[in-house]
């Protein structure tokens, strides 16, 4: 019962959010689809998610970060929904420095935000 009021909360807010005004704005950046894997960022103190997107079918790496505006589960949720925008950083330890992975973005980070359920 908490999934369905979950996911009936996140469609409410994307729906209450999509008007034209909005999908202007975000246009190519909102995502839905399963988290497949998390990897942890350890010189950004980040994590990098391996999300399956239905949009594309392809699989978008986001970075859950600072500044990510997370509204609703947390970011370990099965199912992602939501947007993603700016440039994420993840950084992670090698020898002697840390070196950045390439990513898709920053997670929750336009004005819609994500939820997970």
């Amino acid at each position: 019962m908490k999934k369905f009021i979950a996911t009936l909360t996140i469609f409410s807010i994307m729906t209450f959010l999509s008007s034209p005004t909005f999908v202007q704005a975000q246009a190519g950046e909102t995502f839905g689809g399963r988290l497949s894997g998390v990897f942890y960022c350890t010189c950004s103190s980040s994590l990098l998610l391996f999300i399956q997107d239905y949009k594309t079918g392809g699989l978008l790496r986001l970075v859950y970060g600072t500044g990510s505006r997370l509204l609703v589960g947390n970011p370990y949720g099965l199912y992602q929904l939501g947007d993603y925008g700016a440039s994420g950083q993840c950084l992670v330890y090698v020898g002697t420095s840390c070196s950045s992975i390439q990513n898709d973005g920053l997670i929750g980070g336009g004005s819609i935000g994500f939820g997970t359920s």
